[in-house]
């Protein structure tokens, strides 16, 4: 069967009024040479077509039956190639075999089918996988690792393997520090990020690693004002930046839950600092975790005066402390004067160590600025007894010693905000410093053998500078240092007993 260009117009303005009037089915003569209107008929249901079918075959005429759609279609293409010939004398046949293009596009109509079902499925696929995604991201996010190659993490669901280890690498206050991530699949089919190693790796230094737990969030039931009943929902995690300043030897405040199994509502919060213990020998090569409850850093912060860019500055502070950074701010005097200091936590030591723009630790007592500004007579020098500058810290470190009142040259910056002091240079306050000097795990917050400001001042005439080596994690304590470690640990290892019984023993020396 053919079709002439000269009738292609008329058959397709045909076919699309019958489609308008519902026509879905052709009825057509296969023995005719040409396909024209006037030889076929439209039925908008198959009953009506095969009715007209058997009432018009004969055996020498044979009517078949064909779907609109595919006949009309291959109709408009061809009118598309009739527009490219217009200018043409004469009329032009084409082939036109019906139940071939019928064939044609119902394969096509299969393909485009399971194209499309492969797209749903996909997209289904995809949605479900950023559905996991989510919490997932949110909590490494909260967790510090929010750099964590999102396409990793994608690849990793996707797989569907009961576990997989995700990574991340980078500088934490120029120490570089590897990341390996512990993500599960629990039992109602949600991935949930486990545990976490974290390793450092400080210059010239062995590297050294910890585990980490990702901590649920645990509900505690408290009462406002009103008598209404309020839910607190604490995670104690400890983030990626914390436990960096951990391993480097400083303590970090959390908030913990006892948690009552029986009853949820009976949970309770506490809080407390939390760092590691480098003077205990290290178990299966990981030093004890210690924590201290009765350190109260603002009551330690009570008397200063302290001048902040802006709010958001003066609102961090106090939560930079606690994360362990050593944190920087401009101090008012008594005088009026402003000095740039920096402040750390050392729990241990029950004190806040305070630092001066070069990282030389310095006494920062309120009462000796009174005394400056009354015109009494002052220290002359506030480099505490046996303490070093910083320059004679590096020359110490390269002999293998450390002094353990002052061996805190290891203040670093916040991940954020990478700021190296040096002397001569202006700073401003609200940052973080980092000055490593190649001690990656130092004693500066023991407590075993630092005096609080006031004792150094009553007994300036009595202490004198002392050194110990530096133990380096997983290395074992020298005799000599077990003894010096078990005089200091006295009263069990309690560093608040230590300090206690430190102060008696004063009194009683003086006669008090």
């Amino acid at each position: 069967m053919k079709i002439n260009s000269g009738a292609i117009n008329e058959l397709s303005a045909f076919l699309e009024q019958a489609q308008m009037e519902g026509a879905r089915l052709i009825c057509y003569y296969e023995e005719d040479t040409h396909f024209d209107k006037h030889e076929i008929e439209t039925f908008s249901n198959d009953y009506d077509a095969r009715e007209y079918y058997y009432e018009t075959a004969t055996d020498v005429d044979q009517c078949s039956i064909a779907p609109l759609v595919p006949v009309l279609e291959a109709i408009k293409v061809l009118q598309q190639s009739v527009a490219a010939l217009e200018g043409r004398e004469g009329s032009v046949s084409f082939p036109f075999d019906i139940p071939l293009i019928v064939e044609q596009y119902q394969l096509k109509e299969k393909l485009k089918a399971s194209i499309m079902s492969e797209n749903i499925e996909k997209t289904t696929e995809e949605k479900t996988i950023e559905e996991k995604m989510l919490p997932l991201e949110k909590r490494f996010k909260f967790s510090g690792m929010g750099d964590i190659s999102r396409e990793e993490l994608k690849r990793n669901l996707i797989e569907g393997q009961p576990s997989f280890h995700v990574g991340l690498k980078g500088k934490i206050d120029e120490v570089m520090t590897t990341l390996d991530a512990l993500v599960k699949l629990s039992k109602k089919g949600e991935y949930y990020p486990q545990s976490y190693d974290l390793t450092i790796h400080p210059e010239g230094q062995p590297s050294y690693s910890r585990n980490y737990e990702f901590k649920r969030s645990l509900p505690v039931h408290t009462l406002n004002e009103d008598g209404s009943e309020k839910v607190d929902w604490i995670n104690s995690t400890i983030t990626r930046k914390e436990a960096f300043n951990q391993m480097m030897g400083r303590a970090v405040n959390k908030d913990y839950v006892f948690e009552n199994k029986d009853d949820p509502k009976k949970n309770r919060k506490f809080n407390a600092w939390e760092y590691i213990d480098y003077t205990k020998p290290a178990v299966d090569g990981k030093h004890p975790i210690e924590r201290i409850y009765d350190f109260d850093m603002d009551k330690k912060m009570e008397g200063y005066q302290f001048k902040f860019a802006n709010k958001n500055e003066e609102e961090n502070f106090i939560p930079s402390l606690k994360r362990g950074n050593c944190q920087s701010v401009i101090n008012v005097n008594a005088d009026g004067s402003t000095d740039l200091v920096y402040f750390l936590a050392n729990p241990r030591g029950n004190e806040m160590k305070v630092f001066d723009k070069n990282m030389n630790e310095i006494l920062l007592s309120i009462k000796a600025e009174r005394n400056v500004a009354e015109g009494l007579p002052s220290q002359p020098d506030q480099t505490q007894p046996g303490q070093q500058t910083g320059q004679d810290l590096n020359s110490s470190v390269n002999e293998g010693l450390s002094v353990s009142n002052n061996s805190d040259a290891n203040v670093q910056q916040d991940v954020s905000k990478d700021v190296t002091v040096q002397e001569g240079q202006t700073q401003t306050s609200g940052q973080q410093v980092n000055d490593n000097s190649n001690i990656p795990f130092n004693e500066s917050l023991s407590g075993s053998n630092t005096l609080s400001v006031a004792e150094q001042k009553d007994n300036a005439t009595d202490v004198k500078p002392q050194t110990e080596q530096i133990q380096m994690a997983g290395q074992q304590p020298s005799q000599d240092s077990k003894k010096t470690l078990k005089e200091g640990m006295a009263g069990g290892g309690d560093p608040g007993a230590t300090v206690q019984k430190e102060k008696k023993s004063k009194k009683r020396s003086r006669g008090i």
